[in-house]
């Protein structure tokens, strides 16, 4: 919810007459694709029907490329709607909190976000840190599983670092059947990140590591 608020109070440094105006045709593709994931359930009843017209005039926005003065006016008040209405939302149906769609994988995708979904609502509100700690590595697996094997250059690039995981004999163990830890000694390999940088999922590997390995030492 904090980055749609952020992204609406952009759209409202920007809907001025006098201002530069070029942002909003980013801005507002992005408030679409944010809005259209929440639930109007999720709202309190009074506000329902404000958030469906805040989500049909976002997608209205998110197709221009002109702004005339009358149009600005109606989309900063459209802006200002959206940030009250935020505040009467509840998470309490059940909807998307958050998407996964650079995992490419369907079905870990699934068990991915299902384990987020039960991090955010269940698991981090009940203060029931070591069952946290086992959702994260789950979803840290997935991601980091997907990212390795996504194609057949990602996974010859893994079991060709001298930190993959080896069989008894020295032989290199399969990637696509390794486990968690070996996914994670792998990712340490100068070869593999750079390889993984130039597929653009370095980022959001590390990002993860780097959430769990605080997490881990402060909850663990």
């Amino acid at each position: 919810m904090q980055y749609i608020e952020a992204i609406l109070k952009e759209i409202l440094k920007y809907t001025p007459r006098d201002k530069d105006h070029g942002a909003l045709f980013n801005l507002f593709p992005q408030l679409f694709d944010e809005l259209q994931q929440l639930n109007p359930e999720d709202f309190a009843p009074r506000s329902r029907g404000v958030f469906m017209e805040v989500l049909r005039a976002s997608k209205k926005w998110s197709t221009k490329t002109s702004f005339y003065d009358e149009q600005l006016v109606e989309a900063e008040q459209m802006a200002k709607d959206a940030i009250e209405v935020l505040g009467d939302h509840k998470q309490e149906s059940g909807g998307t909190i958050r998407g996964f769609s650079f995992v490419i994988r369907h079905g870990i995708r699934e068990i991915v976000a299902r384990d987020y979904e039960d991090l955010e609502r269940n698991l981090l509100p009940a203060g029931s840190w070591k069952c946290a700690v086992i959702a994260c590595g789950s979803i840290l697996e997935g991601v980091l599983f997907d990212v390795l094997t996504k194609t057949p250059a990602e996974v010859r690039a893994t079991m060709a670092s001298p930190k993959a995981p080896k069989k008894r004999h020295g032989v290199t163990r399969d990637i696509t059947k390794d486990t968690f830890e070996d996914d994670c000694r792998s990712l340490q390999d100068e070869d593999v990140v750079r390889h993984l940088r130039l597929a653009g999922a370095k980022d959001k590997v590390a990002g993860f590591l780097l959430r769990l390995r605080s997490f881990r030492a402060k909850h663990g």
